[in-house]
């Protein structure tokens, strides 16, 4: 094992009691032999690629169905008062339980 960590050192030229000597031509001589030791940054997320991830999202589905369900309930004339607080009632309901229906599929 110690040879190993030996050969190591003599590969890279490093001093096993004193480290890297830190003088101009060393660090020079290390980055063009090793190159920089930089790790080049990630390019940000469009715009468009933050949204397409978000709509993904169980719980925003369930409530754009909701509100497209509200959006097209709140366009009928309807005579008796009953139905339309019908359709009210079974909006709230897909609504409120959105975060139970999003668990659930989440689970499995």
């Amino acid at each position: 094992m110690f040879t190993v960590c030996l050969s190591v050192y003599v590969y890279v030229c490093v001093s096993v009691c004193v480290g890297l000597t830190g003088a101009a031509a060393d660090v020079r001589r290390r980055l063009e032999v090793f190159g920089s030791n930089v790790i080049p940054p990630k390019p940000p997320k469009s715009f468009l690629e933050l949204v397409w991830e978000a709509i993904q999202d169980v719980t925003l589905i369930i409530l754009i169905v909701a509100a497209a369900i509200s959006l097209a309930l709140s366009f009928m004339h309807v005579e008796d008062s009953h139905q339309h607080d019908a359709g009210t009632s079974v909006t709230i309901i897909i609504v409120h339980s959105s975060p139970l229906i999003s668990t659930e599929l989440r689970c499995c």
